[in-house]
């Protein structure tokens, strides 16, 4: 190639490379539909890949109060698109919560609905609107398994709580004998009683124990004691 012909094909190329990034620049959906569509054509192997959107799940606010054994919880997560296309989108669901239902999107005051499956999210999406928000439902915390003792020396409430999604704040109400006094709350965790009476708020009244403040992600185990009130004492006297 002669000297002429190759600063020919480097001038043609810059210019080439100008025009694409001003493309982008001002018309960035221009770019995008370009390889999204030639994503699409089975003859085509296209390694470059477009983010269309996402969730931000450490901005996510729950809309009800969270009880063990309660009602569903409504779970609001932001969503930043990217691009101003109106556009099919499917993504894979929040982390952690594909055990959600009844999804939707709000476009700032559209709302549209959401279709799923096992795995991922289906809806259209108007991305010039930027920020959204995905809705959604999970359903409360439940005690899996519960063993009670109940002896002249001591009084002993174990509890298995399970969670499909991480939740915070949560409240616990379950039943106790009031045939004891001095109630205390233990978190177990690698086999160790961590006492969290205080920290948990522990109210026990008229046979209901309380406790609340915790968050949960999959399995979390709690254990009530007590000692035996006076009548017990005099009873074994």
């Amino acid at each position: 190639m002669s000297l002429t012909n190759s600063k020919s094909f480097l001038i043609t190329l810059g210019v080439l490379i100008v025009l694409l990034f001003s493309v982008y620049l001002f018309f960035p959906g221009v770019i995008e539909s370009i390889i999204t569509g030639l994503a699409g054509i089975d003859t085509f192997s296209v390694s470059l890949s477009v983010t269309h959107a996402d969730f931000d799940i450490n901005n996510r606010a729950q809309l009800d109060s969270v009880v063990v054994n309660g009602t569903n919880i409504t779970i609001v997560i932001p969503v930043n698109y990217y691009g101003d296309l109106v556009m099919n989108l499917s993504l894979d669901k929040p982390q952690n919560f594909e055990c959600g239902f009844d999804w939707y999107i709000n476009e700032s005051g559209d709302i549209k609905s959401v279709s799923a499956n096992v795995t991922a999210l289906s809806w259209e999406a108007n991305k010039s609107v930027k920020n959204t928000s995905l809705y959604f439902e999970v359903s409360p915390p439940t005690i899996i398994s519960e063993i009670t003792y109940t002896g002249d020396s001591y009084y002993e409430k174990t509890m298995v709580i399970n969670s499909c999604a991480p939740l915070m704040d949560v409240m616990v109400n379950t039943s106790v004998s009031t045939n004891y006094q001095d109630y205390v709350l233990y978190l177990i965790e690698n086999n160790t009683l961590i006492n969290r009476t205080a920290e948990y708020n522990l109210q026990v009244s008229n046979g209901t124990a309380t406790f609340s403040g915790f968050n949960i992600s999959d399995n979390k185990t709690f254990r009530i004691q007590a000692a035996p009130n006076a009548t017990i004492v005099q009873q074994i006297i």
